[in-house]
Order: structure tokens, then C-alpha cells, then sequence
């Protein structure tokens, strides 16, 4: 539980790093004269206004990471001096030269393509898929190796084994960079790697990560859901990932779109609530788009996470690897 706080703690100054900067982020433009106040379209009082917003996030976030510290430090006090100061007099004395870890660097990505290889070729000859489902999953696996977290493992550090929080960070990271886009930089190509990550990330989890590579918790027996509630909020936040995206869109397809009025579009649509007028008038394909995400998403998660609760607790005895009596039978 310390080292969640501890984690929780570094995620809330990160993210209200990132909103303080978003905050003075950019030059404020000219100030103009009105008769009687200034309009609410005025360019300055828009700036001044966002900064404000983007000020009280950044407030909450550093009160949240200040209240997580507080927490860590009554209820779960950190280790004893002198066991930190023989950790620390260990890693010194174990210090590597720059070839022992270039080596070490290169045996770790050598393991860690080799682990690739072998998941690769358990797609195809997997008994758990039939027809069109085995050329997908070898291209969705694929695809997937170009996922961020992916990557991360593949070329720079393996945090499959004891690290198996990293997606759970990269998600809210990738919230924080979306938002800035949205704000000061609609990137389309950024967005879209994203979106296209999201989705295949998804759909990884649904046809592969339970049929061929088993349990993600390796307990022996399939349990396709390793916490449900961990399930619905990921996908609480993977459904804002996608809004902040098709946001972006729509202010890349309607560059006089405000940021704001973006994010609830994007919400309207998200919701099947109402198509927007001015989305209705530029960007009615965009919007026809976001629809067909949004409900595959849903069946993708209603997929996983319904499925997997109706495997949760039932566990194969001896026989063929489907079995549920040992006998060859299914039930």
C-alpha cells in the first residue's frame, strides 16, 4: 500500500506539473477596448479564463498528491534508516561500467524478442481459434508490438514481470498529453496512433490475451478478468481517452472550434445525445466515426468484461486443456 501512495503521489505532481505549464503555456493576446465589459468571445478574458481552469486543476492535483503523502507518511511510515543506507551502500558498491550495462541492455532486448517470437507462434496453431480469428490475432498482435507500453518493453525495459502497473500510468499520462493537445496543439497523426492503440490494445484482450496466452495473473487456471473493477475503470478512462481524441478531430476539422465547445461536442455525440450544429455542418463524417468507435468499444469491453465474470471461479481439472470434468467434455 506504501508504494501505491508513493506511486499516486509522483501521477498528482506530474499531472499538476503539466497543468501549470499548460496554465503560462503560449503568449496572452493583445488587450482590446469595449464600451460598458468586454464579451465573452473577447481573445484575452478566453485566455485568462482557460489559464484560471487550468490553475484549479492544477491546484487539486497537488493537494490530492499532497494528501496521498500525508497518508503515506501516519499510516504507512518509510523503512528504517539504516536498512535504506545499507540498500543504498549495496547498489553503490554493485555500480556497473557502461559496457557491463550496454551488455546487460542487450541481453535483456534479446530475451525480450525472443519472448515476442515464441507468443507469436502460439497464435496460429491455438485450439481456442477457429477460422478468421487466427489471421486477425497475428495481425492484432502485431499491431499491438506498436503500442507504447509495447514498445517499453520491447526497447528499453521489461515491466511485464514485477512492474505490471505501468499501462495503469501510461493511461493517465495519455489523458494529460491528449489534453494539451486538445488546448494548444490538435495533433491529428498524434491522436490517431492513440485511438488506433486504444482500439487494438482492446481487442488484443478480448481474442488473445484469454484464449492463447492464458490467465494475465498465471495462476494456472483461466481468469480471463483479474479484477473487475480495475476492468470498468480502465475502461472509464479508455471512454475518456477516446472523447479527448474525437475532440482533436473536430477542432482540426473546425479550426474555429474552441477547445471547450470541442470536449462537449465530442461528450453529445459520445452519448448519442444530439449531433451538434456546427458538427452537423463540417464534420458530419467525423462524427458518423466517432459513433462506430464508441459501440465498438463497448461491445469490445461488454466482450471482456461480462465474458470474463462468467468464467470467474471456474477452474479445469486434469485433462485436455478446455476441460471442465477431465473427460474431454466441455460444459
Amino acid at each position: 500500500m506504501g508504494r501505491l501512495l508513493d506511486g499516486g503521489t509522483a501521477l498528482f505532481a506530474f499531472i499538476a506539473a503539466v497543468f501549470w505549464f499548460l496554465s503560462a503555456a503560449g503568449s496572452l493576446p493583445p488587450i482590446l477596448t469595449y464600451w460598458g465589459r468586454a464579451p465573452e468571445t473577447d481573445p484575452f478574458y478566453q485566455a485568462m479564463k482557460f489559464s484560471a481552469l487550468m490553475n484549479m486543476i492544477a491546484a487539486g492535483c497537488s493537494g490530492m498528491s499532497a494528501l496521498l503523502f500525508g497518508l503515506r507518511v501516519a499510516f504507512w511510515p518509510f523503512a528504517n534508516r539504516h536498512s535504506f543506507l545499507e540498500r543504498t551502500e549495496a547498489r553503490e558498491g554493485a555500480t556497473m561500467t557502461f559496457s557491463e550495462r550496454l551488455r546487460t541492455w542487450r541481453d535483456n532486448r534479446r530475451k525480450a524478442g525472443e519472448e515476442w517470437w515464441r507468443n507469436l507462434l502460439k497464435i496460429w496453431p491455438a485450439s481456442n481459434l477457429h477460422g478468421i480469428e487466427k489471421p486477425v490475432g497475428v495481425v492484432l498482435f502485431v499491431l499491438k508490438t506498436l503500442t507504447l507500453t509495447e514498445l517499453i518493453a520491447l526497447l528499453a525495459w521489461n515491466w511485464k514481470g514485477k512492474r505490471k502497473w505501468l499501462p495503469d500510468v501510461c493511461v493517465g499520462i495519455v489523458i494529460v498529453v491528449l489534453g494539451f493537445l486538445l488546448a494548444r496543439f490538435p495533433s491529428v497523426v498524434i491522436a490517431s496512433y492513440f485511438l488506433a492503440s486504444i482500439m487494438v490494445y482492446l481487442l488484443n484482450v478480448v481474442l488473445l490475451d484469454y484464449k492463447v496466452f492464458g490467465d494475465p495473473d498465471h495462476s494456472g487456471w483461466a481468469s480471463a478478468v483479474r479484477s473487475p473493477e480495475r476492468s470498468l475503470i480502465l475502461f472509464i478512462l479508455n471512454v475518456a481517452q477516446v472523447v479527448l481524441i474525437f475532440a482533436i478531430f473536430y477542432r482540426w476539422k473546425l479550426p474555429s472550434l474552441e477547445a471547450c465547445d470541442a470536449l462537449v461536442d465530442a461528450f453529445l455525440v459520445f452519448g448519442t445525445v444530439s449531433l451538434p450544429e456546427k458538427i452537423g455542418e463540417g464534420a458530419k463524417g467525423m462524427a458518423a466515426f466517432q459513433v462506430a468507435t464508441d459501440f465498438m468499444l463497448l461491445a469490445v469491453f461488454l466482450a471482456h468484461f461480462v465474458g470474463g465474470l462468467g468464467r470467474e471461479g471456474v477452474k479445469p481439472k486434469a485433462g485436455k486443456p478446455n476441460d471442465r470434468d477431465g473427460q474431454g467434455r466441455v460444459d
